[in-house]
Parts: structure tokens; C-alpha cells; sequence
């Protein structure tokens, strides 16, 4: 097994702040590891609830983000997200492309 710990200290250390991301308290969950399993699985159905929530928003955004920068284009028009994502890498300039990445 992998730990991440040292990985998740960084990420919240030097860049999690202001990035609107959750990230799941693994370390809060895995003291309740010794309790009560009820309070255990409590603790992880929320945490997956809110990373659930909080993957869905930046999927949306990201989406948007994408088609509303070729919706001038008239192939754009019920583009499959493949074709979108296509479209969208050959036609955006660098300065675009690296706010998509950065989402």
C-alpha cells in the first residue's frame, strides 16, 4: 500500500489553499477506524458524499468551460465531449488551454 501522506501534506500545505477542492480527511477517518463501525461509515459516506459534490462541480465547470469556447465554431453544434474536447484543443490559444488544465 501507498502512503500519501507526506503528498497530501504538501498539496495542502502549498496549494490547497483557495482551490475550492475537498480533500478527504483520511487521517480523521482512520482514527475512527478503532470506534464504532457505524461512526466509521458515517464519517466515510460523508466524505465521499462531499469529494462526490465536489467532483461533479469541477467536471461541470470544466465542461462549460470547454464548450462555451467553441460555441462559435459550427461543428460545435451537438458535438460529442471527444469531438468538443478536440475542437476546443486545435482552436484555443495557449493562455485557454492552460486555464482548462488548471481547473
Amino acid at each position: 500500500m501507498v502512503k500519501f501522506g507526506r503528498h497530501l501534506q504538501f498539496f495542502l500545505d502549498n496549494e490547497h489553499q483557495g482551490s475550492n477542492l475537498f480533500v478527504v480527511p483520511y487521517n480523521d477517518i482512520r482514527e475512527l477506524t478503532g470506534a464504532d463501525a457505524a461512526l466509521f461509515l458515517d464519517g466515510w459516506n460523508s466524505s465521499l458524499e462531499r469529494a462526490t459534490m465536489d467532483f461533479d462541480r469541477a467536471m461541470t465547470q470544466w465542461w462549460q468551460l470547454i464548450f462555451q469556447g467553441i460555441s462559435h465554431l459550427e461543428e460545435s453544434r451537438g458535438a460529442l465531449p471527444e469531438v468538443a474536447l478536440r475542437l476546443y484543443a486545435s482552436t484555443a490559444e495557449e493562455e485557454e488551454l492552460q486555464e482548462v488544465l488548471s481547473l
